[in-house]
């Protein structure tokens, strides 16, 4: 799916990595688990954008866009690093806020700690080793970006389960427990076949499948 970078539908491959970013930072999570991972992947996603996946010429069903991916690259992370420490400053203004007189919570501080992680990261790397950053920054964005959503669907899971053992949902809500946990496991059963056949071998058509299986798992959830 990345390799659509090349081709007409640029544009719209890259405002739909972005503007879903976006809606996982804002989406609020069930628990404070779900909320940093759902953040962790919406950090993640504009990178995934940004950062073109290598190998253009494998993608040939349509007429290919040949950019000048250093100087784009070299464009937008500087502006999505800028975007992401006024985020982040943000956020921690409205957790002290909504923390009070407590201060920040667990869940906050380490949220804010992994996106500061992230954030610094993601700078040190595009500053100090730049062909390695545009060479291997799109996986490296990609792969955690899904492992994020998998920990959702699996946390989702185990919300579900304690909840069914409180009693604050009817008991006939945990057959989704099995639901949640079957499709996570077979989600990150793709994304290593995402990554093994990528590796393995040349052929770009099993890993759009395979990333379709993904995308429609994660529909399924």
């Amino acid at each position: 799916i990345s390799a659509y970078y090349y081709t007409p539908v640029h544009a719209v491959f890259i405002g739909v990595l972005v503007t879903m970013g976006i809606c996982l930072v804002a989406l609020k999570g069930n628990t404070d688990g779900e909320d940093v991972l759902m953040n962790l992947a919406g950090m993640l996603a504009p990178g995934v954008a940004f950062i073109p996946t290598p190998g253009a010429a494998q993608c040939s069903s349509s007429p290919l866009i040949t950019p000048d991916i250093p100087a784009a690259v070299a464009n937008n992370m500087p502006a999505l690093f800028v975007t992401g420490l006024v985020v982040g400053l943000a956020a921690v203004v409205i957790a002290r806020r909504e923390g009070g007189a407590a201060g920040l919570s667990t869940a906050d501080r380490l949220g804010l700690a992994l996106s500061l992680g992230l954030l610094g990261g993601g700078v040190v790397w595009f500053f100090v080793a730049r062909d390695s950053f545009i060479a291997h920054g799109h996986d490296a964005s990609a792969i955690p970006m899904f492992l994020a959503v998998v920990g959702v669907v699996w946390l989702n899971a185990r919300d579900v389960q304690a909840a069914v053992r409180q009693g604050t949902v009817p008991t006939t809500r945990s057959r989704y427990v099995a639901m949640y946990r079957t499709i996570a496991l077979a989600m990150l059963v793709a994304l290593a076949a995402t990554v093994a056949i990528n590796l393995a071998t040349s052929s770009t058509t099993i890993v759009l499948w395979v990333e379709v299986v993904l995308i429609t798992l994660f529909a399924v959830f």
